[in-house]
């Protein structure tokens, strides 16, 4: 049998076992599972559990809150976006997670690539933005990231630089290498 009495702390609880152990917990845990009220020494460590779970539950709630409003903002698009040596920092900066197809016009494995991209960029929208940059018109880029074979796809989370993928890569095996930054 526990005694339960209110402490000076009104948001407090004191409990106290036969053992004479004593614990204090807030009381809002105690209020919203009432029917763990009638605890001894003996199921503390399942008490505690119960309090920890709900603490975990409460702040997965908060980040998931944080997480949506943050993304509220911001436009996926479900096609490759057309990007330039001026604007390629702030595009990669904006998206989570972005992949920089750097191709050519006389290309011809860039060419094969490109529908690949296109269906990539629909079926992975809100996780993934593609992006493409022509190379002859941004050499700048080219040379940043040191490109000398197209196609060449390079991969950021968050603005900083994570892998590059060179040449005509089937759509399965850019998927298996986008898998672990998604």
């Amino acid at each position: 049998m526990i005694n339960e009495k209110p402490c000076k702390n009104l948001n407090v609880l004191n409990v106290k076992c036969n053992h004479k152990h004593s614990w204090k917990y807030p009381i809002r845990y105690l209020s919203d599972h009432s029917h763990i009220r009638n605890i001894c020494c003996c199921s503390l460590y399942c008490f505690q559990t119960v309090i920890i779970m709900d603490e975990l539950e409460s702040i997965r709630q908060r980040k998931m809150e944080k997480l949506q409003k943050s993304l509220q903002g911001r436009q996926f698009p479900a096609s490759p976006i057309t990007l330039t040596d001026n604007d390629l920092d702030q595009s990669v900066s904006k998206y989570p997670l972005m992949v920089v197809d750097c191709w050519a016009q006389w290309c011809a494995p860039c060419r094969m690539l490109s529908p690949i991209i296109d269906e990539l960029a629909s079926e992975l929208q809100g996780k993934v933005v593609f992006g493409k940059l022509n190379v002859d018109e941004n050499k700048m880029t080219a040379v940043k990231f040191g490109i000398t074979s197209i196609p060449a796809m390079l991969v950021f989370r968050e603005g900083e630089f994570l892998d590059q993928i060179i040449g005509a890569v089937p759509k399965q095996k850019i998927i298996e290498i986008l898998q672990p930054y998604m």
